[in-house]
């Protein structure tokens, strides 16, 4: 939503992994705005970033708990042996087997 309201006014929002990033490239984005077109969209586009960053920061913490799930249960502690199989598939897989001795080899 933050990159449809600045592309809507001439902006361009940056693809950012943290929330800092996240910050830096918006006010860099409506200090240009502001300087270029005379649009000031601070006071619309704050409350879109203060959620964004509360979002990520909950999705980081649930990811870090995950995290240490999976890796305190030891069947999807060797899931993750597997390449590419990350938390969220060995928990996927761990959740849709349930008992992985009933699956048989082969079969």
């Amino acid at each position: 939503m933050i990159r449809a309201f600045l592309r809507v006014n001439g902006g361009y929002l940056k693809r950012s992994q943290s929330s800092k990033a996240l910050v830096r490239h918006v006010t860099e984005q409506v200090a240009r705005l502001r300087q270029a077109k005379g649009i000031d969209i601070a006071d619309d586009v704050k409350p879109l970033v203060d959620l964004s960053v509360s979002i990520r920061f909950v999705v980081s913490r649930i990811d870090e708990e995950l995290a240490a799930w999976v890796q305190a249960n030891p069947v999807c502690a060797r899931f993750l042996d597997i390449p590419g199989v990350g938390a969220v598939t060995a928990i996927s897989f761990y959740t849709a087997v349930e008992e992985p001795v009933a699956v048989r080899k082969g079969e």
